[in-house]
């Protein structure tokens, strides 16, 4: 089975568990109303939201193969999920958060390397040198549960104040070298053309496989700011910007390795606070 299918399964599996969940308890009314204590419903909202963005690697990450260092990597991100939450009292509500995000990055650098080329004039093999570069990419999936405390100030603005624990549910690395010298010319005056021998081309695979030495779990602190717009009774739309600020190590194969991103949210959510 193709994994992305299968990972957006099992997320979509544990969604609809945790909206299950959750609204079912957000169906509890409060204490019924005394004519010397009159009591307010909890506002109670349930919620998916989608977004993209950027990811950035901070740190140096060292391939398995060739022990290549890699640092400043940049990429792109899509996540979507579902949430609930409920007041805990005026301006301040509690809430949690179910996310499947996908984290995509790659970094280069260039080198030189002398070559050996053997020279028919002279009957030898010359040193020339040769212009590299090397690239890593690399996709992540995550499984994320965020609670989160969320502070209104008024109707239309909020400020969101979340602590994310994820799990890794795949992480891949191919490091790729590519020749960036269409021909080289030797010491005796002759012209070669540069290419791999063995594939015919001038990208040449490393390495294609798991991220070296990747950690399962990642804690990360997920501050936002976002905006509401009311439609009708029930539903509020709100587009806000996240920020995921790591604080695990995502790979122990080199120094301080950490990936985090941003992420501009389009959140819908619906009203399931039981009538009065």
């Amino acid at each position: 089975m193709n994994p992305v299918k299968l990972l957006f399964k099992l997320f979509l599996a544990s969604f609809l568990f945790f909206i299950f969940v959750l609204s079912t308890l957000g169906q509890i009314k409060k204490k019924e109303d005394t004519p010397l204590l009159p009591t307010e419903q909890i506002k109670t909202e349930v919620g998916v939201f989608i977004g993209l963005g950027g990811n950035s690697q901070s740190g140096i990450f060292i391939t398995d193969t060739c022990k290549c260092e890699f640092d400043k990597g940049r990429g792109f991100g899509f996540t979507i999920g579902g949430l609930y939450e409920s007041e805990i009292i005026r301006r301040l509500r509690w809430g949690g958060a179910l996310a499947f995000d996908i984290r995509s990055f790659w970094a280069s650098y260039r080198e030189n390397e002398s070559i050996e080329f053997f020279s028919e004039q002279v009957g030898r093999k010359v040193n020339v040198p040769v212009h590299f570069r090397h690239k890593a990419e690399s996709q992540v999936f995550y499984l994320t549960f965020m609670p989160y405390l969320k502070y209104v100030p008024s109707k239309f603005i909020f400020f969101r104040f979340g602590f994310g624990g994820s799990f890794v549910l795949g992480a891949g690395l191919k490091h790729t070298k590519e020749i960036l010298d269409e021909t080289a010319r030797l010491s005796t005056g002759e012209i070669v053309k540069i290419e791999y021998e063995k594939i015919g081309g001038k990208i040449a695979t490393v390495e294609d496989g798991d991220f070296p030495a990747a950690n399962s779990m990642q804690f990360s602190l997920e501050p936002a700011i976002g905006f509401t717009f009311p439609f009708g009774k029930k539903i509020n739309f709100s587009p806000l910007f996240q920020y995921s600020i790591p604080l695990t190590k995502f790979s122990e194969n080199g120094t301080d390795v950490k990936l985090s991103a941003w992420r501009i949210m389009l959140e819908f959510r619906y009203d399931i606070t039981p009538e009065e």
